[in-house]
């Protein structure tokens, strides 16, 4: 049988490179199987439907409006149920809170998509600074205006009615800009309302940190 005699330290470096190869390839599987298994990338927010029918500011800064979101939840996950036990809605303006309530509780089995209508309606004091009152009357001329909405939510995953992991919080977040309605003729002032996907962000786990071998399916 004939060997090859090679150099020692070119021999060394292909060891070493087939090795580095090697476990950034495992790696990269590793991270690909985790996030496949992690549930909260098969949660999806869209904000599917608005109907902004008042939105005006008083002299007195006295903002009054009237606004109804339609709210699509997935959950895309192939085994898990997803328990909410929270979701508060609240609604920004020029980085403002305006207006916020609790859209309620309710259990959402797998790969089924649930359709929540929003609605803030009344008045609250709204003080605008600097350019914002500028920003608002052009807005009001051009008939859209940027709202914010954020979702607090607290849920857990479940499967079989057992509890999967632990109670999670999170946050929801979607930038909207919404054409005003003339409510009494229904004409849009400003442009069509379209789809906005929201953002699932700042997940924390109420217990413990997450244990992702127990969300990898066995």
């Amino acid at each position: 049988m004939a060997f090859i005699d090679c150099n020692k330290a070119l021999c060394w470096m292909s060891i070493i490179i087939t090795t580095v190869i090697l476990l950034f390839a495992a790696i990269v599987v590793t991270l690909f199987l985790v996030r496949s298994a992690v549930p909260f990338d098969n949660m999806k927010f869209h904000v599917v439907d608005a109907s902004l029918t008042e939105f005006s500011l008083s002299n007195d800064e006295m903002l009054r409006y009237n606004l109804t979101l339609g709210i699509s939840i997935r959950n895309s996950n192939k085994k898990l149920s997803v328990s909410y036990t929270l979701i508060k809605a609240t609604t920004f303006c020029y980085g403002k809170n305006f207006s916020s309530h609790d859209i309620g509780v309710f259990q959402q089995a797998h790969k089924t998509t649930t359709l929540v209508r929003s609605v803030f309606q009344g008045h609250s004091l709204l003080v605008l600074t600097g350019s914002e009152p500028r920003d608002f009357n052009d807005d009001q001329r051009d008939g859209n205006f940027n709202i914010h909405l954020k979702l607090d939510i607290a849920f857990e995953l479940t499967t079989d009615g057992e509890v999967k992991g632990h109670p999670y919080r999170s946050k929801v977040k979607c930038g909207l800009r919404i054409p005003l309605l003339n409510s009494s003729s229904d004409i849009r002032l400003g442009s069509l309302f379209s789809t906005k996907k929201c953002k699932l962000d700042d997940i924390v786990n109420l217990e413990r940190p997450i244990n992702y071998w127990l969300l990898i399916p066995h």
